[in-house]
């Protein structure tokens, strides 16, 4: 190897550059402008910079406030995408609390969001949606316990499949169980959804299993998998089943999975009585 000095500035995260440039792009700052609430003093971050900064730290594998240090000592990475002023750690954290209890902030982050998943959708009609929840460890004094027994939060996110795009989150309580309001949170999901798009298929597991879910996917035309709780019936239908109704279980390359059967039936969820 041959080594060499030089004046010039260096950055090791150039992989930033791409994510800035696609935010120039975008022309996201202004339209973050446009929906978030502006300051009251010209001497306080708008909330273009604040946010800009946190999708920054975040492509940057930041876990804490404090990292933003790596991109305010990367002169070369501020140079290039002319970050003039970063906001500090403690700034971050007074401007996320104070923007969190204002509740038109949804209705913003839903109008700027909606950009992000246009340009990546492009002229595409329908989506399938995947929700879960998530758990979040945090070390908050108003945490609450989660069922894998950590102290933290579970917000419900959704996920557009084609992209991998978030559509939505509902921020949760680490003691809310993930099948609370699921309906609610689908609609809502569908209400993020660019102008065009609509929902064509669900994915989510057993905290979705719930007759209202599936009456209204079947009144909506929407197609779903979502996975059973066992029950007696089920397990009934099972134990009754001959060995010549189970099928060998193929994989996406049309090959027989080693050591693992199928079994094809229908089953009516509570007083729902279509199958």
């Amino acid at each position: 190897y041959k080594l060499d000095t030089t004046n010039d500035l260096l950055t090791s995260r150039a992989g930033l550059l791409a994510i800035g440039q696609l935010m120039e792009s975008l022309s996201l700052a202004e339209r973050i402008d446009k929906y978030f609430p502006r300051p009251k003093s010209n001497r306080r971050y708008k909330p273009s910079e604040i946010i800009k900064t946190l999708i920054l730290m975040q492509h940057e594998g930041s876990f804490h406030l404090d990292d933003v240090r790596h991109i305010q000592d990367d002169e070369a990475l501020r140079t290039v995408l002319d970050l003039k002023r970063l906001p500090q750690a403690t700034t971050l954290g007074d401007w996320l609390r104070r923007i969190g209890s204002q509740p038109q902030i949804q209705e913003a982050w839903v109008k700027v969001n909606k950009t992000l998943l246009q340009s990546a959708l492009h002229c595409c009609k329908k989506v399938t949606l995947d929700i879960d929840a998530t758990e979040i460890i945090a070390h908050k004094a108003n945490a609450k316990w989660t069922y894998n027994k950590n102290k933290g939060f579970m917000p419900m996110v959704g996920h557009i499949a084609e992209t991998g795009q978030v559509v939505a989150v509902d921020f949760r309580q680490g003691n809310v169980p993930p099948a609370q309001d699921n309906l609610a949170f689908i609609k809502q999901c569908q209400q993020a959804l660019p102008e065009g798009c609509a929902l064509n298929a669900l994915r989510i597991d057993a905290a979705g299993y719930q007759i209202k879910i599936i009456e209204y996917c079947d009144d909506q035309d929407i197609q779903y998998a979502i996975r059973a709780k066992t029950s007696a019936t089920m397990r009934a239908q099972i134990e009754a089943a001959s060995d010549s109704d189970w099928q060998l279980l193929v994989d996406k390359k049309g090959k027989a999975v080693k050591g693992q059967d199928t079994y094809r039936t229908s089953i009516c969820i509570g007083d729902y009585k279509k199958a």
